[in-house]
């Protein structure tokens, strides 16, 4: 886990890695699951909705298997809030 801020994110922990705004009306999503879901970066969803395309028990074996490989989430650019200084 690291931690960071992200554009609409609502939370500070992430797991490492990339971070991708897809077009308009779609949140913000981590880069490495950009192929479990066939989506290019930077193109919009086939159905308008970012949603796995086949059964998520298939999906979630890909992704395992793509970290048991070393092609896991990997850290990249990512903003860490500085601490504020304290008044004296």
């Amino acid at each position: 886990m690291v931690e960071g801020s992200r554009s609409k994110a609502g939370r500070t922990l992430f797991l490492p890695g990339g971070w991708t705004q897809p077009p308009i009306r779609h949140l913000p999503l981590e880069r490495w699951k950009l192929p479990l879901y066939g989506l290019p970066e930077g193109e919009s969803p086939v159905l308008g909705v970012i949603v796995p395309t086949r059964p998520v028990a298939g999906l979630y074996r890909e992704a395992w298997q793509r970290v048991r490989d070393g092609r896991g989430p990997r850290l990249e650019a990512l903003e860490v809030p500085r601490p504020r200084k304290r008044r004296r």
